[in-house]
């Protein structure tokens, strides 16, 4: 045997051992597995080549030419990037994380934080980002699906393993879904897991597991993550669904929705503002506002609801929409883009204003029902918004429909305010005026006094809507008070006046502290996040009065609680920092 053949046996093994896949012990001149067998004990002249075969890399050749066809189509380069430190949103105070965290553990390890080492008191949001897509890689999509396709590229990120789906999807409807029942429990978990013919965009999903995130210190970090995702693909599918006109859908008004709740809540104000107003232009276009008016006059972009509870969940997309578009317009200072007074309101009588405020509404869409009827899909009658302000049976009204009426009472002394400022330092009011303004304020009172058994303090304790609208109608009776002492000073009224509005606004800040206390032991998670805001104006309040009168106790404690309330609010919602450092509580004196 030369040298070459020699060098070949000691790499190679036999024939049959190699068909066998066994170990060749490369005796001559038969193997021992040759020799048991009785068979010829022959080696190959060459050796296999390894690596995939010609006609699959001829295969890998033609899909990578598609795709690189499909990326000068889209006119990109690459997709997903990772965002920059500028399109993150600002790091946030967290709540601390447990030593261990830990996914729901499976099959695949993809999940495991283990690398990450023991969790860090504090995570910021781009450190959250980056970490969740190393657990989230980018894997290939299927391109007949409808996710994939939205993305523009044959690619999307991995969702979450099952059993976090599971955790988060649970946690939303538990802490998230009683101050935001704007989505079918039922159908949703029902819709979301028709993998195969799923009509839930990404975006609603990801919004949906961002805000069961910022509930749960297990899956803290990740809401950052969420959110940024879900924006990403809210933003692609407005550019590749059908020319942007697949947005044109209730999911997507949802997410919307839900981001700017989002926004709001982390102060992220610039992109809240902009989230806002796609939320509301949506609802408008899609018709919301008109659910319930002729039909004759109503131009819908989406087909009748299928039955009672399709029709109520669209109801109820609609009033949160206005309801958000309340809130951001007082914390940004922005107008409002739903506007109930504008078709006529330059035809107001402030002779008779409560009349005119029932009749100029241009909303048609009634107020939401009951919790119970909506889950059991139980048809119920419920009244409009402004038969609300004219009955006197409000027996009808639901805590979620007690909450837009608050807001609609937030809205509309914030357009009173924004009309006093329109007149400078002169003193331009006239009669009517003060007669618009009296009529404003009889308008929470006479509200409270009807209110019906329900949706009172005394029964309705752990409704979480029900709590946030009573905090809401006792903030509007002080902000048109407080309007009015700014109105006083501008036309040198005399100081009863003044007065009399200054213990208004006292009583109702006291009011607020109140139900704050009757609610000391409820869970601040399931809370409406605009919750800080009347607790803001109540502490103002108290500022106020320490100022001219630095040495009662009663006030300074009744300051002193809210102020507490405030900061423990801020560690999971930090618009009640924002709201703390707008208060200047430093500024009070000390008795």
């Amino acid at each position: 045997m030369d040298n070459r053949d020699s060098s070949r046996l000691k790499y190679n093994a036999c024939a049959m051992c190699r068909s066998r896949k066994s170990k060749c012990d490369r005796k001559q001149p038969r193997c021992g597995l040759c020799s048991r067998l009785g068979k010829d004990c022959t080696y190959s002249a060459m050796r296999k080549k390894s690596g995939p075969k010609r006609k699959v890399l001829e295969e890998l050749e033609t899909r990578l030419t598609k795709v690189e066809e499909l990326l000068e189509e889209k006119g990109t380069s690459h997709m997903l990037p990772t965002p920059s430190s500028s399109q993150l949103p600002k790091d946030q105070p967290n709540m601390p994380m447990s030593e261990t965290f830990r996914m729901p553990s499976s099959e695949s390890t993809r999940f495991e934080l283990s690398m990450f080492g023991p969790m860090q008191p504090h995570i910021n949001g781009k450190e959250a980002f980056q970490a969740s897509h190393t657990l989230f890689p980018l894997i290939p999509g299927n391109s007949s699906n409808s996710q994939s396709s939205s993305i523009g590229l044959a690619f999307r990120e991995q969702l979450p393993s099952e059993d976090m789906i599971y955790d988060l999807d649970n946690i939303f409807f538990e802490k998230v879904y009683p101050s935001i029942p704007i989505i079918h429990p039922n159908r949703f978990l029902v819709n979301s897991s028709l993998s195969a013919h799923l009509h839930l965009p990404l975006s609603l999903r990801y919004m949906i597991w961002c805000h069961a995130a910022l509930c749960c210190d297990r899956y803290y970090s990740f809401h950052s993550e969420f959110y940024q995702r879900a924006r990403k693909y809210a933003e692609v599918d407005e550019t590749t669904e059908s020319f942007g006109h697949g947005i044109v859908t209730l999911s997507h008004c949802q997410a919307w929705i839900l981001m700017s709740i989002y926004e709001l809540r982390m102060v992220l104000l610039p992109q809240a503002w902009v989230s806002v107003g796609k939320a509301s232009s949506l609802s408008l276009i899609i018709g919301l506002n008109q659910l319930d008016g002729p039909s004759q006059s109503v131009k819908m972009c989406m087909p009748p609801p299928k039955d009672w509870v399709e029709g109520e969940e669209r109801r109820r997309v609609f009033w949160m929409a206005f309801c958000i578009d309340q809130y951001a317009s007082i914390a940004t200072g922005r107008p409002m883009l739903i506007d109930e007074t504008d078709v006529c309101a330059p035809s107001l009588d402030y002779h008779d204003v409560p009349m005119a405020l029932t009749d100029c509404t241009q909303i048609m869409t009634t107020l939401p029902a009951f919790e119970q009827s909506f889950l059991e899909n139980k048809p119920q009658r419920t009244l409009q918004l402004c038969e609300v302000f004219a009955s006197e049976d409000l027996s009808s009204l639901s805590s979620l429909a007690y909450v837009c009426v608050s807001a609609s009472l937030l809205g509309r002394s914030l357009s009173h305010t924004r009309q006093i400022q329109t007149f400078g330092n002169d003193c331009g009011l006239d009669e009517q005026y003060w007669k618009q303004h009296q009529s404003y304020y009889d308008i929470p009172i006479r509200i409270l006094q009807r209110l019906p058994t329900h949706l009172r303090l005394s029964r309705s304790m752990h409704d979480t809507n029900a709590v946030f609208a009573n905090l809401c109608v006792h903030a509007s009776t002080i902000w048109y008070h407080q309007q009015a002492i700014f109105s006083s000073k501008m036309c040198r009224v005399l100081d009863w006046y003044m007065m009399g509005n200054h213990h208004r606004c006292l009583l109702a800040a006291s009011q607020i502290t109140s139900l704050t206390r009757m609610i000391g032991d409820f869970d601040l998670l399931k809370c409406n996040i605009f919750v800080p805001f009347p607790l803001f104006l109540a502490a103002r309040i108290f500022v106020l009065h320490l100022e001219s009168q630095p040495n009662d106790l009663t006030i300074r404690s009744l300051l002193q609680y809210l102020v507490s309330i405030l900061k423990i609010m801020k560690s999971r919602n930090p618009s009640a920092g924002m709201f703390l450092s707008r208060l200047n509580v430093s500024n009070a004196p000390a008795s």
